[in-house]
């Protein structure tokens, strides 16, 4: 489908008139507002928030706090294992990797 060279001139009148339109200010419009600037006197809005962790149960129906028994929790306690010998004996030794080396579990 071509356009006549008549039409194709008419479009690009109006799209050039309409970016015109659009960059141009217009003279009636009324003056921009000083940019807003943030800081220690005057904090963002979005500064004053804080993240919340929120599971299943934390909260009743109503939104009220429950209480929580942290002496019923099962939490678990850390395990700390260690290298019985050091790195250059067990290289020394024939281990090349670290899931050869001998190690103990202290709780």
């Amino acid at each position: 489908m071509t356009l006549s060279l008549k039409f194709q001139n008419l479009i690009l009148k109006y799209i050039f008139a309409v970016s015109i339109a659009l960059i141009s200010p217009d003279p009636e419009a009324r003056p921009m507002p000083d940019p807003v600037r943030w800081g220690p006197d005057n904090p963002h809005p979005l500064s004053q928030m804080r993240t919340e962790l929120v599971w299943d149960g934390k909260y009743d129906e109503y939104g009220r706090r429950r209480s929580v028994d942290v002496a019923g929790a099962a939490m678990p306690m850390q395990e700390i294992e260690t290298v019985d010998m050091p790195r250059s004996e067990a290289l020394a030794s024939g281990q090349t990797t670290l899931g050869e080396l001998r190690t103990t579990m202290h709780e």
